[in-house]
């Protein structure tokens, strides 16, 4: 991506004015700002619009952002109908509008919002609705994935390990249910698929603790019968 300075960004709203607006937004001034939760922002009562460059992927990115910005300046007050009717009106025309609110970072503008009297920016909010979720759902796929790696019987099986079934139930219980998700700080389960989890841990951990002392009694009895020959 060309870099991108004040002037340039100036000529560009020039232009987009001249085209779209027939001069109207005049007024206007436009710099290059950081900002911290937005791509680009308008303030009616400065009459300015900021554009954090370095937020952009690319110029048609930025480019669409600008002329956001511009909807809004031609039609204050939000995302409002005439805001809208701007943006239909954009994309009439073929200019590379951005619609999914760019100025509000995570914010979306959402369909239902949109009145059904502006049939392409709902079009292009179904666009931007769609790849939202799939995004989501890649997410949550991968999530489940990598959950998964830990099943239910692999979580019992730790209760059986010396260093754990070496401890008092209850800190065993709050040191492995902490790391796993099954309990909070006191050893309380968190939900019904917890407290299930947790009965079967006690049960395994009374065990490989039962084992455990029967193995040495029977070491210390072995070898005291060894002893008693030497």
């Amino acid at each position: 991506m060309e870099k991108w300075t004040e002037r340039r960004l100036e000529r560009l709203f020039q232009h987009y004015n001249r085209i779209y607006w027939r001069g109207r937004l005049s007024g206007c001034r436009t710099i290059l700002a950081t900002l911290h939760e937005s791509m680009g922002d308008f303030h009616p009562k400065r009459r300015l619009i900021r554009i954090d460059a370095d937020k952009h992927k690319s110029d048609r990115d930025l480019r669409g952002t600008l002329l956001h910005e511009m909807s809004h300046a031609a039609a204050p007050g939000g995302h409002s109908i005439p805001f809208f009717a701007e943006l239909e009106r954009l994309i009439r025309r073929g200019a590379p509008v951005t619609v999914d609110a760019a100025e509000a970072g995570s914010l979306r503008i959402f369909r239902d919002i949109v009145p059904k009297r502006f049939p392409l920016v709902r079009a292009k909010m179904d666009r931007v609705e769609k790849r939202r979720r799939r995004n989501i759902l890649a997410i949550a796929r991968e999530a489940r994935a990598q959950f998964h790696t830990i099943t239910d019987d692999m979580i019992v099986g730790y209760f059986e390990d010396e260093g754990v079934f070496e401890l008092p139930w209850k800190k065993a219980l709050v040191l492995v249910g902490m790391e796993y998700g099954l309990t909070d700080e006191s050893g309380r389960p968190v939900n019904a698929w917890a407290r299930r989890i947790v009965g079967r841990a006690q049960k395994a951990y009374c065990r490989a603790r039962r084992d455990h002392f029967e193995s040495q009694r029977l070491w210390k009895s072995s070898e005291s019968k060894i002893n008693q020959f030497e």
